[in-house]
């Protein structure tokens, strides 16, 4: 699935959130997910099913770019990513489609360096 990150995204994103950073923003929209978590995966919950992605090298060098950023210095500009259907995480030993723990509440820190789940190990699907 193609994610674009827009200028709005951009400008109404978060800095250090992983609710609410452009990301997070561009993927809740193209999902019409209810909440939306982004760190090295990408977990997307959308009528109470939760699933996990691999987060893309240039989502995750986009994200540390974002999260820099200082007043005066230059944004990082709009752009694109792929989230593999054939590429997903497994946290904790299942399948991260049915993943029964809650994602951590957006107010409980939501800082990109809290919180963060394990990742297991990759399957692909065929």
């Amino acid at each position: 699935m193609r994610i674009r990150v827009t200028q709005r995204d951009i400008d109404e994103g978060v800095q250090s959130n992983c609710f609410h950073c452009p990301v997070a923003r561009a993927v809740k929209r193209v999902f019409r997910a209810t909440e939306v978590w982004v760190r090295e995966i990408i977990i997307v919950t959308k009528a109470g099913a939760q699933r996990a992605y691999v987060t893309p090298t240039a989502a995750v060098d986009f994200i540390e770019r974002f999260d820099s950023a200082m007043l005066g210095c230059e944004s990082p500009k709009p752009f694109s990513f792929t989230l593999d259907e054939r590429v997903r995480a497994t946290l904790g030993g299942n399948p991260a489609s049915q993943v029964p723990r809650q994602l951590p509440k957006s107010s409980e820190g939501g800082a990109y360096g809290r919180r963060r789940p394990i990742i297991r190990k990759l399957f692909v699907s065929r």
